[in-house]
Protein backbone atom coordinates (compact mmCIF):
# COMPACT_ATOMS: atom_id res chain seq x y z
CA UNK A 1 0.00 0.00 0.00
CA UNK A 2 1.34 2.99 -1.15
CA UNK A 3 2.35 5.63 1.74
CA UNK A 4 0.94 9.25 1.98
CA UNK A 5 3.56 12.17 2.21
CA UNK A 6 4.91 13.39 5.64
CA UNK A 7 2.81 15.41 7.19
CA UNK A 8 4.09 18.78 8.47
CA UNK A 9 4.39 19.15 12.28
CA UNK A 10 3.21 23.22 11.60
CA UNK A 11 -0.33 21.42 10.55
CA UNK A 12 -0.66 20.55 14.43
CA UNK A 13 -4.10 21.76 15.13
CA UNK A 14 -4.57 23.70 18.08
CA UNK A 15 -6.52 24.13 20.78
CA UNK A 16 -8.29 27.30 22.33
CA UNK A 17 -9.80 28.17 25.63
CA UNK A 18 -13.34 26.03 25.12
CA UNK A 19 -11.15 23.24 24.10
CA UNK A 20 -8.89 23.33 27.24
CA UNK A 21 -11.93 23.84 29.79
CA UNK A 22 -13.92 20.86 28.33
CA UNK A 23 -10.95 18.57 28.67
CA UNK A 24 -10.31 20.09 31.75
CA UNK A 25 -13.70 19.40 32.65
CA UNK A 26 -13.70 15.88 31.36
CA UNK A 27 -10.62 15.12 33.75
CA UNK A 28 -12.46 16.34 37.21
CA UNK A 29 -14.26 12.96 36.71
CA UNK A 30 -11.00 11.40 37.89
CA UNK A 31 -12.00 13.06 41.36
CA UNK A 32 -14.70 11.28 41.81
CA UNK A 33 -13.35 7.62 40.64
CA UNK A 34 -9.93 7.53 41.87
CA UNK A 35 -8.35 8.07 45.24
CA UNK A 36 -5.51 9.69 43.37
CA UNK A 37 -3.21 9.78 40.77
CA UNK A 38 0.34 9.32 40.23
CA UNK A 39 2.69 10.11 36.93
CA UNK A 40 5.78 8.38 35.92
CA UNK A 41 7.92 11.08 33.67
CA UNK A 42 11.16 9.81 32.33
CA UNK A 43 14.49 11.70 32.96
CA UNK A 44 12.57 13.69 35.80
CA UNK A 45 11.22 15.91 33.15
CA UNK A 46 8.09 18.29 33.09
CA UNK A 47 6.78 17.65 29.71
CA UNK A 48 6.45 15.03 27.08
CA UNK A 49 7.26 16.17 23.37
CA UNK A 50 4.96 14.61 20.77
CA UNK A 51 6.11 15.48 17.19
CA UNK A 52 3.28 15.25 14.67
CA UNK A 53 2.02 13.24 13.43
CA UNK A 54 1.54 10.62 16.56
CA UNK A 55 -0.63 7.82 17.91
CA UNK A 56 -0.68 7.36 21.42
CA UNK A 57 -1.34 3.56 22.58
CA UNK A 58 -2.33 2.76 26.00
CA UNK A 59 -3.31 -0.52 27.69
CA UNK A 60 -7.34 -0.47 28.40
CA UNK A 61 -8.19 -0.91 31.80
CA UNK A 62 -11.73 0.21 32.31
CA UNK A 63 -14.54 2.81 30.81
CA UNK A 64 -12.46 5.54 33.58
CA UNK A 65 -9.39 5.59 31.24
CA UNK A 66 -11.31 8.34 28.98
CA UNK A 67 -11.16 10.60 32.03
CA UNK A 68 -7.63 9.70 33.27
CA UNK A 69 -6.43 10.49 29.94
CA UNK A 70 -8.12 13.73 29.57
CA UNK A 71 -5.61 14.62 32.89
CA UNK A 72 -2.34 13.17 30.80
CA UNK A 73 -3.51 16.31 28.27
CA UNK A 74 -1.28 18.64 30.71
CA UNK A 75 1.15 17.06 30.33
CA UNK A 76 2.19 16.72 26.35
CA UNK A 77 3.21 19.50 23.85
CA UNK A 78 2.78 21.10 21.80
CA UNK A 79 -0.87 21.24 22.81
CA UNK A 80 -3.14 19.85 20.47
CA UNK A 81 -7.02 18.55 19.79
CA UNK A 82 -7.31 14.90 20.20
CA UNK A 83 -8.69 11.89 17.85
CA UNK A 84 -10.04 9.21 20.55
CA UNK A 85 -12.47 6.67 19.36
CA UNK A 86 -14.65 5.78 21.50
CA UNK A 87 -17.85 3.04 22.06
CA UNK A 88 -20.12 3.14 19.28
CA UNK A 89 -22.74 2.94 21.87
CA UNK A 90 -21.39 5.47 23.83
CA UNK A 91 -22.75 8.27 21.67
CA UNK A 92 -25.82 7.06 21.33
CA UNK A 93 -29.39 7.63 23.32
CA UNK A 94 -29.88 6.38 26.90
CA UNK A 95 -26.25 4.88 27.14
CA UNK A 96 -25.79 5.24 31.14
CA UNK A 97 -29.20 2.83 31.44
CA UNK A 98 -28.45 0.59 29.43
CA UNK A 99 -24.51 0.34 30.45
CA UNK A 100 -24.89 0.06 34.15
CA UNK A 101 -28.65 -0.72 34.57
CA UNK A 102 -28.95 1.10 37.50
CA UNK A 103 -32.21 0.72 40.46
CA UNK A 104 -33.55 2.83 43.06
CA UNK A 105 -32.36 6.74 42.75
CA UNK A 106 -29.92 6.16 40.58
CA UNK A 107 -31.49 4.94 37.65
CA UNK A 108 -33.49 8.28 38.00
CA UNK A 109 -30.47 10.19 38.25
CA UNK A 110 -28.62 8.32 34.96
CA UNK A 111 -31.66 8.66 32.83
CA UNK A 112 -31.50 12.61 33.81
CA UNK A 113 -27.83 12.70 32.55
CA UNK A 114 -29.12 10.62 29.52
CA UNK A 115 -31.85 13.35 28.68
CA UNK A 116 -28.89 15.79 29.31
CA UNK A 117 -27.22 14.27 25.97
CA UNK A 118 -24.39 16.54 28.10
CA UNK A 119 -21.41 13.13 27.76
CA UNK A 120 -21.89 12.40 24.21
CA UNK A 121 -21.50 16.58 23.16
CA UNK A 122 -18.67 16.53 25.03
CA UNK A 123 -16.91 13.47 23.71
CA UNK A 124 -17.81 14.90 20.47
CA UNK A 125 -16.00 18.44 21.43
CA UNK A 126 -13.08 16.65 22.74
CA UNK A 127 -12.52 14.31 19.21
CA UNK A 128 -14.43 11.53 20.09
CA UNK A 129 -14.96 9.29 16.60
CA UNK A 130 -17.68 6.41 17.29
CA UNK A 131 -16.54 3.11 16.18
CA UNK A 132 -18.51 -0.12 16.39
CA UNK A 133 -16.80 -2.67 17.99
CA UNK A 134 -17.21 -5.63 14.64
CA UNK A 135 -15.28 -8.76 16.15
CA UNK A 136 -16.93 -8.27 19.55
CA UNK A 137 -20.43 -6.49 19.20
CA UNK A 138 -22.28 -7.73 15.89
CA UNK A 139 -20.02 -9.54 13.91
CA UNK A 140 -22.79 -12.03 12.38
CA UNK A 141 -24.76 -9.25 10.97
CA UNK A 142 -22.04 -7.19 9.50
CA UNK A 143 -20.50 -10.93 7.55
CA UNK A 144 -24.19 -11.92 6.34
CA UNK A 145 -24.98 -8.52 5.02
CA UNK A 146 -21.06 -8.05 3.29
CA UNK A 147 -20.47 -5.12 5.43
CA UNK A 148 -17.59 -6.39 7.37
CA UNK A 149 -14.74 -5.14 5.73
CA UNK A 150 -16.55 -1.67 4.57
CA UNK A 151 -17.06 -0.92 7.92
CA UNK A 152 -13.48 -1.53 9.19
CA UNK A 153 -12.31 0.21 6.75
CA UNK A 154 -14.66 3.41 6.86
CA UNK A 155 -13.53 3.85 10.56
CA UNK A 156 -9.65 3.54 9.92
CA UNK A 157 -10.58 6.01 7.22
CA UNK A 158 -11.88 8.43 9.98
CA UNK A 159 -8.98 8.22 12.08
CA UNK A 160 -6.73 8.94 9.55
CA UNK A 161 -8.93 12.07 8.55
CA UNK A 162 -8.06 13.30 12.45
CA UNK A 163 -4.15 12.31 12.11
CA UNK A 164 -4.14 15.03 8.79
CA UNK A 165 -6.19 17.35 10.30
CA UNK A 166 -3.36 17.43 12.97
CA UNK A 167 -4.80 15.94 15.55
CA UNK A 168 -2.80 13.52 18.54
CA UNK A 169 -4.38 10.23 17.91
CA UNK A 170 -5.03 7.73 21.17
CA UNK A 171 -5.79 4.51 20.86
CA UNK A 172 -6.42 1.06 23.27
CA UNK A 173 -4.37 -1.07 21.11
CA UNK A 174 -5.22 -4.76 21.89
CA UNK A 175 -8.75 -5.24 21.26
CA UNK A 176 -9.36 -6.06 24.44
CA UNK A 177 -8.84 -4.79 29.18
CA UNK A 178 -5.71 -5.55 30.58
CA UNK A 179 -5.32 -4.62 34.29
CA UNK A 180 -0.97 -5.33 34.78
CA UNK A 181 -0.11 -2.08 33.49
CA UNK A 182 1.64 -3.47 30.23
CA UNK A 183 0.48 -3.13 26.41
CA UNK A 184 -0.07 -6.76 25.56
CA UNK A 185 -0.79 -7.87 22.08
CA UNK A 186 -1.15 -5.47 19.59
CA UNK A 187 -3.72 -5.73 16.51
CA UNK A 188 -2.54 -4.49 13.01
CA UNK A 189 -4.70 -1.31 13.10
CA UNK A 190 -1.28 0.72 14.25
CA UNK A 191 0.64 -1.28 11.63
CA UNK A 192 -2.15 -0.46 8.91
CA UNK A 193 -1.48 3.15 10.19
CA UNK A 194 2.34 3.28 10.01
CA UNK A 195 1.34 1.91 6.31
CA UNK A 196 -0.93 4.66 5.64
CA UNK A 197 1.44 7.83 7.39
CA UNK A 198 4.77 8.13 6.51
CA UNK A 199 7.29 9.07 9.86
CA UNK A 200 4.31 7.90 12.04
CA UNK A 201 5.20 8.36 16.16
CA UNK A 202 4.00 5.82 18.23
CA UNK A 203 4.26 6.83 21.98
CA UNK A 204 3.52 4.42 24.12
CA UNK A 205 1.55 5.24 27.49
CA UNK A 206 0.76 2.19 30.21
CA UNK A 207 -2.51 2.89 33.19
CA UNK A 208 -2.30 0.61 36.24
CA UNK A 209 -5.06 0.76 38.56
CA UNK A 210 -4.48 -0.16 42.67
CA UNK A 211 -7.34 -1.47 43.84
CA UNK A 212 -5.86 -2.82 47.33
CA UNK A 213 -5.42 0.47 48.83
CA UNK A 214 -8.24 2.48 49.17
CA UNK A 215 -11.75 2.29 48.66
CA UNK A 216 -11.29 3.87 45.37
CA UNK A 217 -8.04 2.79 43.14
CA UNK A 218 -5.04 4.75 42.96
CA UNK A 219 -4.22 5.09 39.19
CA UNK A 220 -0.52 5.05 38.08
CA UNK A 221 0.45 6.32 34.30
CA UNK A 222 3.28 5.46 32.63
CA UNK A 223 5.04 7.69 29.81
CA UNK A 224 6.81 5.98 27.58
CA UNK A 225 9.35 3.33 27.98
CA UNK A 226 9.77 3.00 31.91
Amino acid sequence: MKKETKINEKSVSKTNWFYEFIVWLTGIGCKFVFHSITYYIPDEKKFITLNHPVVACANHVDERDVPLLATVHNFLIPRSRYSLPVRRDMMEKNFFIKEFKPKGVMKYILHLVDLTNLVPTLFRKVGAIPVARPFRDDTKELLKSGKLRDIVNEQWEDLLSGIRKGNKLFLFPEGTLTNDGFIGSIRKCVFFLQERITDLNIFPLTLTYDYLSHKKPIAHVGFGRM
